[in-house]
């Protein structure tokens, strides 16, 4: 299935993979925006609310047999409804009560799209979850822009919780340390803060979910651009938050992968930079660069999955790979 998806893009530019598709009628939010927005987040860390009446996204379906919305019940917001070959599945019953909520509804057999309309402006939806019954891997991608784990911090605890149990994840990865490593740089954050917010963090989504395993994942090499022969320089600070991610990691019960050791350590990004496959930025990896990073963890997983079993007594694992 789609698993959880936004009504809209957080922004006018990039693919659809995760979201409906609406024509600029929602505004998103972001836990990543220099000022908080006024409404609580959840566990995405995102919510788009309606800006005319009459708003509306449309998801494709894959034989869905049913989906779940979250949405705020918000002191301003209105009636939210889903569709699907013409009629109304399912309504909320919004009181403006501030609390968040969810939206269950069966899905028609055959149907190809599903709409969601939101009456008037204020609506505010977190996202809708579309599932298959079938056996698979369902993978949900939660993450903002220019996020580090104080800020997912900002998600509203109940909301948090909630959501999060009833996704009910087997595996937690955290995937941060980036962001945090540039914020060190600037002068923008201490590591004493970066130390508490990652362990807050893991603490609550391993709390919303005992039974869940987690992985904690490190960053990429990190460079900016240099002067004369030297073309790149590493950034500081990058082993400083690895060390401090693995020692988290281990700490809380989780497992912990090394990416920067899985790349090649040290100048790995140049030679990445070199093949094509990081943006201009230096900083996000292009799609080829993306899934030579995800093989490296994937086949770090299958070689772990394998090694506990040969060994069930042991209570934590670090998963590396060699350069």
């Amino acid at each position: 299935g789609k698993r959880v998806l936004l009504v809209d893009r957080l922004a006018p530019y990039g693919p659809r993979a995760r979201a409906g598709v609406a024509q600029g009628e929602w505004e998103p939010r972001t836990l990543g925006e220099m000022q908080l927005a006024p409404l609580p987040f959840g566990v995405s860390g995102v919510y788009h609310q309606s800006v005319s009446a009459r708003a509306r996204s449309r998801f494709t379906l894959e034989g869905e047999p049913r989906g779940t919305l979250w949405w705020l019940d918000a002191p301003q917001g209105g009636r939210l409804s889903v569709h699907a070959q013409g009629r109304e599945l399912a309504a909320t019953e919004p009181t403006g009560s501030g609390e968040a909520q969810t939206l269950a509804f069966e899905l028609p057999a055959g149907a190809h799209s599903l709409d969601v309309v939101a009456e008037g402006r204020g609506t505010v939806v977190y996202g809708l979850v579309l599932e298959r019954s079938a056996p698979g891997i369902v993978l949900d991608t939660l993450g903002v822009p220019s996020s580090d784990a104080n800020l997912f911090l900002r998600a509203r605890e109940d909301i948090f919780r909630a959501q999060l149990t009833e996704r009910s994840p087997q595996l937690m990865l955290f995937i941060l340390g980036g962001n945090e490593a540039k914020r060190l740089e600037w002068g923008r954050s201490k590591l004493d803060e970066v130390e508490e917010g990652l362990r807050d963090l893991v603490r609550r989504a391993r709390a919303a979910v005992p039974p869940g395993a987690c992985l904690v994942v490190g960053p990429i090499d990190a460079v900016r651009g240099g002067t004369g022969p030297q073309r790149l320089v590493r950034r500081p600070y990058l082993d400083e938050v690895l060390a401090l991610e693995r020692k988290i990691a281990l700490d809380e019960g989780c497992a912990f992968f090394d990416v920067f050791a899985a790349m090649g350590g040290a100048g790995s990004l140049a030679r990445f930079v070199d093949a094509g496959l990081v943006h201009d930025d230096l900083v996000h990896p292009k799609g080829q660069g993306l899934d030579l990073l995800g093989q490296l963890l994937t086949d770090a997983l299958e070689e772990a999955w394998v090694e506990e079993a040969r060994a069930p007594t042991r209570e934590a694992l670090t998963l590396e790979a060699a350069p």
